[in-house]
Formats: structure tokens, sequence, C-alpha cells
């Protein structure tokens, strides 16, 4: 439930056959989808996984019937997944929208999506991010939080913690 949004959707549209691991634990049973059922529209699905990332102290992101829809459209009729077949999903695509440059003369984070992660490059320290909490990441080599901040639905910028507070580096273009 905690995994990536792209892994959870497919499973609560489509079904899981096992085996699979999760954790320490292996399981080898069938969960039957839920998508040929009349009144479970993208809207219930994406209630459903919002609400399943936020209890029990979980702190996802929501997730937009939009989401549900792109599955829905992507993959159509289709039978059960199995655990192989969802480790080859590209995972994290919200990290899409924070991938670009940002900073101005003297410091540049540019930060990249592999299909995976979220990566940040710069002249002093390069790598994968670890999202800690919807648009918040932390670059664990440094202990280095960064916060994304949006403006008119696009990530305008990106503050970084400092000890004096913090400073906002915004969007480069091109």
């Amino acid at each position: 439930v905690t995994g990536p949004s792209e892994r959870l959707a497919r499973v609560i549209l489509h079904g899981l056959k096992g085996p699979i691991s999760v954790g320490d634990e292996a399981w080898d049973g069938v969960m039957p989808g839920h998508a040929a059922m009349p009144d479970f529209t993208d809207e219930v699905a994406a209630g459903l996984m919002t609400f399943l990332g936020r209890s029990w102290g979980h702190t996802q992101r929501a997730v937009e019937p939009d989401f549900m829809t792109a599955i829905r459209e992507t993959e159509g009729a289709r039978d059960l997944w199995t655990g192989a077949e969802l480790d080859e999903l590209d995972v994290n695509t919200h990290y899409r929208a924070y991938t670009g440059r940002f900073g101005g003369p003297g410091m540049v984070l540019e930060f990249g999506y592999n299909g995976r992660e979220l990566t940040v490059t710069s002249p002093i320290f390069n790598g994968p991010m670890l999202e800690t909490k919807e648009d918040h990441f932390l670059f664990e080599p440094r202990d280095l939080q960064l916060e994304f901040v949006w403006n008119d639905g696009a990530v305008s910028g990106v503050r970084m913690a400092t000890e004096s507070g913090g400073v906002e580096l915004p969007r480069m273009q091109g």
C-alpha cells in the first residue's frame, strides 16, 4: 500500500496472482481486480487509494481520478498481474513534475527521473533523492532536505533547508 501508486492502481483494477514477496513474507494467492465492477469508477478507485495511502500514519500524496483513468486507458482489459510484471513498471511517475534545472549563477541543481527515482546532479553532490512526504525529498548522504514549491499547478522552485532557515532556487528556463 505504501509502495508506488503505479503498482497499487493496477492491482486494485486488474488483480494480482502470486507468488509475491512483501517485506520478508512470501504470498501465493489470487486477488481479483475491480475494474469490471460498474460502480468502481475512477473517482472511487482514487478515493480508495488516497484513503489507504493516508491511513495508519502514512503520508502519501492524494491520488487523482485522472491517474486512474490513465491506468485504465494504458492497460485496457487485461488479466491478473504478477509480481514480476509489476516489478518491470516505471514507478513514481509523479517525479517527472520535479525534473529540470533550478538555481542561478553559482548554484544549479538538476533533477532527473530514471523510471524509478528522482535524482539530483550538481557540481558538489549527485545521486538519488528519497521522498519523505509529498513534495519533500532528502539527499541522504548530506542530510539535505528539499521541498518543491508549486505555483499555478507547476513546480516553480525548490527550497533547500539551511541552518539560517532556507533558500529558494527558482526553476531555470531552457
